[in-house]
């Protein structure tokens, strides 16, 4: 059999050459001495461009659109369907600064059954309003979020532990306001631990120095600004008449 070499070089573009020492016939157009010329369409594999990433600028217009998409609710009534757009919500806690926040469980005695109910477990909270700078205790359910407590801390509220205990105190509170009317209330409030309980009191007793304080500027203030009695004097004509 004939002693057969082939040598092939591939350049760029598809531009293929190869030489052949045999005396088989080249399948393409070939010069003398078995040396061939191949010309082939096969294309170089070259890297691709990355893709562009968009522009900042046009991120940034779409991602209003598409939250504000994800706040609508679209829902079915009569067989009509209907967009429910988002309603902003205030619960005045907007203009007060939270000075005190620990999750804590309220109990309110109930007198005519002689023993405490549970009012509910959540966040309690002391709250100092931005203006007129007075302080709350406010409280409100977990996951209904319903206020179970809401009054401000003055004298003489004081705190009483429970049963001994160095995680519960009980005080009177004589304006309760969680069920939308004033109400005269004997309430227990327990914490997780100790030292959140301690924390507790001592906030409790620091707001109520600073309620009582700007209650008493206010009441004097108002003193002040009350019209004074004026004494008119009456004609009452001549004595000798």
């Amino acid at each position: 059999p004939p002693l057969t070499h082939t040598r092939t070089h591939t350049m760029s573009e598809g531009f293929t050459f190869s030489f052949d020492s045999s005396s088989a016939p080249a399948p393409a157009a070939s010069g003398e001495g078995g040396f061939t010329f191949n010309f082939n369409a096969a294309p170089v594999a070259t890297e691709e461009p990355a893709a562009e990433e968009p522009a900042a600028e046009e991120t940034n217009e779409e991602e209003p659109a598409n939250e504000e998409e994800a706040k609508d609710q679209v829902v079915v009534v009569g067989g009509v369907e209907v967009t429910l757009k988002p309603v902003e919500v205030k619960t005045f806690e907007e203009d007060e600064d939270i000075i005190f926040e620990q999750r804590a469980k309220m109990y309110r005695f109930n007198s005519e059954a002689n023993e405490w109910k549970e009012r509910g477990t959540g966040v309690l909270k002391f709250l100092t309003h931005k203006e007129h700078a007075k302080t709350r205790i406010l409280m409100r359910r977990d996951k209904t979020l319903k206020i179970c407590a809401n009054h401000y801390v003055t004298s003489p509220m004081s705190l009483t532990p429970h049963a001994g205990s160095e995680k519960a105190f009980v005080y009177m509170c004589h304006a309760e306001f969680s069920d939308g009317e004033v109400k005269e209330e004997m309430l227990a409030v327990r914490f997780a631990t100790p030292e959140i309980a301690a924390s507790f009191k001592t906030t409790f007793g620091e707001v109520r120095e600073k309620n009582d304080a700007l209650l008493a500027k206010d009441s004097s203030a108002e003193g002040k600004t009350e019209p004074e009695a004026k004494t008119e004097q009456v004609d009452l004509g001549d004595d000798d008449e």
